[in-house]
């Protein structure tokens, strides 16, 4: 006998009341025994009330009009997208400059790929916008590839933050920047992946996915809703694996400079999370006013009435013995000067600090120098530059 499915039972907002009641009495024993979880509990449940809310609101006009008005679809998945990619990007403890709109388009790029080629050619949409389609699948690749994003670059910087002195070394051995950093990419890689990896190896067998329980309760047969449920899973392994692959590997590229050194300089570490809200007027505000590029510019040229310059920290001294001319030179170094800005936010006052200036030396076969200062002097910065 064929499965039927009944009408769905509709859900009033005296039912949801009802459904806190329980998270209400955990918020409760959280606050009696001091676990510290009673005001995210509480954000969380007013978050997701009025979040899902508007957007029942929101989804109601675009699915109405959607299929003659293209525009609105497109511009309610780029609003998904970004704000994908915010999130992608806070929940990392450290960061480069413009990170965001890194994230922002290997995300799109992998999940437009993806949407095409299910919307246009699996599927076979007419038209090919349809919201119905369009939105909750491309809603449920950008979730899951919030996740692996945010792990993998978590993983990625951090690591090569705290493995520097390894790299260093790997480089100084002569290895590529590929290869000095291929433990920290494929730790990454990995971090990002596992999620999915899980949840792809115990999926149908401890629980029903979402998609399909909606079908489901939405009077589909269990057969159909299983076959779109593996289509979906499906396709978002290949944006999470995909934008996970991209990330990693473009974020890497960012931790050299173009002579191949480690710049972890160019890390920086988040001290906190901002709003969404409060980071897109910040990009607004530093594209109309441009105050963090004037000063990192005033700097780079030299300039310091927006740059304070702070104190060496100790004296780097070479000793070297005496020359002897018959020797022949091996190194010679005249006139370095190394020197890096180091601001904890682009608002704030550029803070350059002067490694040294105008250092000269040589040392000729069969000679030894010994590099001597305080730690932070500049010591381990001057092997990598000579190298």
């Amino acid at each position: 006998m064929a499965y039927e499915a009944e009408a769905l039972i509709e859900v009033s907002y005296w039912t949801l009341l009802l459904a806190t009641l329980p998270l209400l009495a955990l918020v409760w024993i959280s606050w009696y025994l001091a676990l510290g979880i009673e005001n995210g509990m509480i954000v969380g449940i007013i978050r997701t009330l009025i979040q899902l809310s508007i957007l029942g609101i929101i989804l109601e006009p675009i699915f109405v009009r959607g299929k003659e008005m293209w525009g609105l679809v497109v511009a309610y998945v780029m609003f998904m997208m970004t704000l994908a990619s915010y999130e992608s990007t806070v929940r990392s403890r450290y960061y480069f400059q413009d990170m965001f709109w890194y994230v922002l388009a290997m995300l799109m790029a992998n999940v437009t790929v993806v949407s095409l080629f299910t919307f246009g050619l699996l599927l076979d949409l007419d038209p090919i916008w349809d919201p119905q389609y369009v939105i909750p699948i491309v809603g449920m690749l950008l979730g899951n590839c919030i996740n692996g994003v945010s792990l993998s670059m978590n993983s990625l910087l951090s690591g090569v933050v705290e493995s520097s002195r390894e790299i260093e070394l790997l480089l100084s051995f002569g290895a590529t920047t590929n290869e000095a950093s291929h433990r920290n990419v494929k730790e990454a890689i990995r971090t990002g992946s596992v999620p999915r990896l899980n949840g792809m190896a115990i999926i149908g067998l401890i629980s029903i996915p979402g998609m399909m329980t909606g079908q489901i309760l939405g009077g589909s047969s269990v057969t159909q809703a299983a076959r779109y449920q593996i289509l979906i899973i499906y396709l978002i392994a290949i944006s999470s694996f995909g934008t996970i692959f991209s990330e990693t590997f473009l974020a890497i590229r960012m931790c050299f400079d173009s002579k191949q050194m480690l710049r972890t300089d160019w890390l920086m570490k988040r001290s906190g999370k901002k709003s969404f809200l409060a980071a897109i007027f910040g990009v607004i505000r530093r594209c109309f006013v441009g105050s963090a590029d004037e000063k990192k510019s005033s700097a780079a040229n030299g300039s310091l009435d927006e740059v304070s310059t702070l104190a060496p920290v100790g004296s780097l001294t070479i000793k070297t013995p005496p020359e002897k001319q018959q020797n022949q030179c091996i190194i010679q170094v005249s006139g370095l000067s190394f020197a890096f800005n180091k601001n904890k936010n682009a608002d704030e006052m550029v803070q350059r600090r002067i490694l040294f200036q105008d250092l000269s030396f040589r040392l000729r076969e069969g000679e030894f120098a010994l590099v001597d200062g305080p730690s932070g002097v500049g010591k381990s910065t001057l092997f990598r530059l000579i190298a």
